[in-house]
């Protein structure tokens, strides 16, 4: 680099050398240092998360078995959207089921799945920085892609909200950022994306295809636009035109063909966000980052004006504001706009390369303030992991499951129990009663976590019984984790998550493979649970005569 630490040093930091410095991390491209420094960002932050005794749940238990229990079907040789159902993909379950067969049938496969996933990332950011950026931002980027999954909060929450539920919004908003760098960001010193990018690009699209439909069709919308409105991309139309119509052909192939049914057929129930003021409200809960990305817009479109830039960067930029503006109205999630990492970087790439820039002693700084946005998200993801392993460590307010279940090994904050414990010494009242309580209350949920992992003990107590042992249960609840929490093999038919929007199996559908159904008398969501239990009222009745009861359960068993 021309310079060594004693120059700097004599130099105090003069600011000729200050520049040297700047430019050095700023504009050196070493696909192998990216790898390397990233890689040991990485690592630290899977230690972090892996390396705990304790798996740490804080906010939406149940969707982390979800997972579990999705992942458990697949173990038990069940085939996704045909023995059960689900709008999303199979690939939310099969990491977890390969999880299974590395640790054992536990909360932490959840943890190998995630590892799993973050490995393929980083090969993809990898992959995607080559070429395009120098050392600084290639590591930034590459850190963020792969910390963006690791950390153990929900995309948009705050850093302490320790959850693992819905961890494929994550994956999906990671692999579609990565995406958008490799199709809108132009490689340096070729004219054209190699082979090594469009095979990553259809690889990331197979994997969004089999993670879940709304990212998928975010990428298709990406590469579409690529092929417009990229010069990179369009040298090699035909290369590919001819990936993503494999890709598209494989989405359409006969044998996933329940899978797209369970799609509209989910999207026909009223699943999709159409609701104008809760649009409007969630955008509005997301003006921040909105605010960033339309002066993201207004700065690619000064430097197209100034004929600095062609016009595919303004389009580019519009374009990721509307996708990522898109995919946030269709997730379950009520922040985070992570398409925003994208259009910093490709603006980065244009000041960097502008000789009218160049020529400025500022230049720098203008380089270094555009990747603030990344390097922001990446202390925000670092201190989330170094938070969750210091609470997984040294907490002593967490209930942890100990042996007996599959459930062991994971703790949650121990509390929010005494109004559970009132209603149930108070005989005559309506079960759900409580839930109504719970539900009134700003910001809590119906049963906190606390009290969800108890009534799952006290189902587990009902089938100490041999009698009751290694027969199907179905749980009248948004999910139904207890084939898994007790190991034993899980019903065909139903629906993997039980929601008010999503389609309604026939109860011979959801309760003909089940030998027992479970009422709980505190559901996670009371409404849920009410409409099940009237939906399925009469097939109960029919076929499960009341057998047994205890404070948190009734249970249903065939004659």
């Amino acid at each position: 680099m021309g310079f060594t630490i004693s120059d700097i040093a004599k130099a105090r930091f003069r600011p000729v050398v200050v520049a040297r410095i700047g430019q050095a991390v700023l504009d050196r491209e070493s696909t192998a240092a990216v790898a390397l420094i990233a890689g040991a960002i990485v690592t630290v932050g899977a230690c972090l998360l892996a390396l705990p005794d304790r798996m740490v749940s804080r906010e939406m238990t149940w969707d982390l078995l979800f997972n579990l229990e999705g992942a458990w079907h697949l173990r038990n040789g069940h085939v996704p959207h045909v023995d059960f159902h689900d709008p999303l993909g199979a690939l939310n379950f099969l990491l977890t089921a390969i999880g299974f067969e590395l640790v054992g049938v536990s909360p932490r496969a959840f943890i190998v799945g995630e590892l799993l996933a973050v490995a393929g990332l980083f090969a993809a950011a990898l992959v995607a920085v080559r070429r395009r950026l120098p050392l600084l931002p290639g590591v930034l980027f590459v850190s963020f892609a792969c910390l963006l999954v690791l950390k153990p909060v929900n995309v948009g929450d705050h850093v302490h909200f320790f959850t693992f539920a819905m961890a494929y919004n994550a994956m999906g908003w990671s692999a579609l950022t990565v995406l958008s760098v490799i199709l809108f960001l132009p490689p340096r010193g070729v004219p054209e994306a190699g082979w090594l990018d469009t095979v990553t690009g259809a690889l990331l699209l197979l994997a969004l295809f089999h993670l879940k439909i709304t990212y998928f069709a975010a990428g298709l919308a990406e590469l579409a636009a690529a092929l417009i409105i990229a010069p990179p991309i369009q040298r090699r139309a035909l290369r590919w035109i001819g990936a993503g119509g494999l890709v598209v052909a494989h989405a359409l192939a006969p044998p996933n063909a329940p899978y797209l049914a369970d799609i509209f057929a989910t999207l026909g129930s009223g699943a999709a966000n159409t609701d104008p003021v809760g649009v409007v409200i969630l955008l509005f809960a997301n003006l921040p980052e909105l605010c960033l990305l339309a002066i993201g817009v207004l700065m690619a479109a000064w430097l197209w004006r100034s004929g600095r830039a062609p016009v595919g960067l303004p389009l580019a930029t519009v374009l990721l504001m509307a996708i990522a503006c898109g995919v946030l109205l269709q997730n379950t999630q009520e922040r985070g706009l992570v398409l925003s990492t994208a259009v910093a970087l490709l603006l980065y790439d244009r000041f960097r390369g502008d000789p009218a820039t160049a020529r400025r002693p500022v230049s720098n700084w203008m380089l270094l303030a555009l990747l603030v946005l990344p390097a922001a998200s990446v202390l925000k993801q670092s201190v989330s992991l170094a938070g969750y392993a210091v609470e997984a460590v040294h907490s002593t307010t967490l209930f942890t499951f100990e042996k007996g279940t599959a459930l062991e090994g994971l703790s949650v904050p121990r509390s929010g129990g005494s109004l559970i414990q009132d209603m149930r010494a108070r005989p005559g009242r309506e079960h759900d009663v409580f839930s109504a309580i719970r539900a009134s209350g700003v910001g809590e949920e119906e049963v906190s976590q606390y009290e969800y992992a108890q009534s799952l003990l006290d189902a587990a107590a009902l089938f100490d019984d041999p009698a009751r042992r290694d027969s199907a249960i179905v749980v009248l609840d948004q999910v139904n984790p207890l084939s898994f929490v007790l190991r034993r093999p899980p019903p065909r038919g139903g629906a993997l998550w039980l929601d008010l929007s999503f389609p309604w199996r026939s109860a011979e559908e959801a309760l003909g493979d089940a030998a027992h159904v479970m009422v709980p008398k505190f559901p996670t969501y009371r409404a849920v649970t009410r409409a099940a239990f009237e939906r399925y009222r009469s097939y109960i009745a029919g076929n499960f005569p009341v057998h047994a009861e205890n404070r948190s359960w009734l249970l249903y068993s065939r004659r």
